[in-house]
């Protein structure tokens, strides 16, 4: 199923990795434009997911991470307001973009490790935490345990594309307020 869900989403993914391997995470304004577009889809995703699941358990814990980074970096709330979700979504397709991001993470960790500057490297809880990687093993479990595999993969890879759609447009969103805050 895990293999089946990466080809069906593959074409989503890769607009999604494109277009963050542009961030420069070793650089304050790209690290930042990083963790507010993590911040911004973990917020869309909140809402739209059953608030007693074990994936929106994680988003919480992660998002507090991300919320003590952008803290230390004295960046302030979000200025304006988020992307939002019209429908539920399934929270395996949400697990597989989010808690399979774990695996990307320790590539950008050596990125973000490379800075020099002092604030943007005491800013490491999202990227250190291992929340993702409990997360991944429990999706794994959980698609297994799933009952109509040809039906549930449709699903599931609908979801998980909205939901890297959401990351992309999290990031244009994040790119484009820093633009603002810039000016």
């Amino acid at each position: 199923m895990r293999t089946k869900l990466k080809q069906h989403t593959a074409a989503a993914h890769q607009r999604v990795d494109q277009a963050v391997s542009t961030l420069s995470l070793a650089h304050r304004a790209s690290y930042i434009t990083f963790l507010r577009t993590h911040q911004l889809a973990y917020r869309a995703l909140l809402p739209a997911l059953p608030a007693d699941n074990w994936v929106s358990s994680i988003l919480r814990r992660v998002l507090t991470t991300l919320n003590q980074d952008l803290d230390v970096m004295d960046v302030p709330g979000l200025p304006r307001p988020m992307i939002g979700l019209r429908d539920p979504i399934h929270p395996l397709g949400v697990a597989y973009v989010v808690c399979g991001s774990h695996f990307g993470k320790r590539i950008l960790r050596r990125r973000w490790s490379l800075s020099r500057d002092p604030q943007v490297r005491a800013a490491g809880a999202y990227l250190s935490c291992d929340e993702l990687k409990a997360g991944w093993l429990r999706f794994l479990h959980d698609i297994e345990a799933l009952t109509d595999p040809a039906n549930d993969l449709k699903l599931l890879a609908a979801d998980a594309d909205r939901t890297f759609g959401l990351f992309y447009d999290s990031l244009v969103a994040a790119k484009n307020g820093d633009r603002a805050n810039a000016a």
